[in-house]
């Protein structure tokens, strides 16, 4: 899984708002450090997958509509964020390492 990190308020603000679903260069944005996301000003659904400090997924949400906000769960250190996609995402439990060799992906 291709995944570009934000770490800078302005780049957590801004996640994907302005890019266009089928034009990503990347399969996910990790947003660190993230407690909720909004879909203001989104023209496409998201899919959201919130992990705790060591990038262990703890809850998922998909097909988030535009204009909606979206509270994290307890224990929520960062999000990962895509477009909404019927391929395989990932599961409750899982951890983000397994799908990537970047390194510092964990919050």
């Amino acid at each position: 899984m291709n995944i570009k990190t934000a770490t800078t308020h302005y780049d957590r603000m801004k996640g994907l708002l302005g890019t266009r679903q089928h034009q990503l260069d990347f399969d996910a944005l990790h947003l660190i450090p993230c407690k909720g996301v909004h879909t203001f000003g989104m023209k496409y659904a998201l899919d959201l997958a919130f992990l705790d400090r060591r990038g262990r997924v703890i809850a998922l949400r998909r097909n988030i509509a535009p204009n909606r906000m979206c509270q994290s769960p307890p224990g929520t250190k960062s999000v990962l964020e895509r477009p909404t996609s019927k391929s395989r995402w990932l599961k409750p439990g899982e951890h983000l390492a397994k799908y990537t060799n970047a390194q510092g992906v964990r919050p």
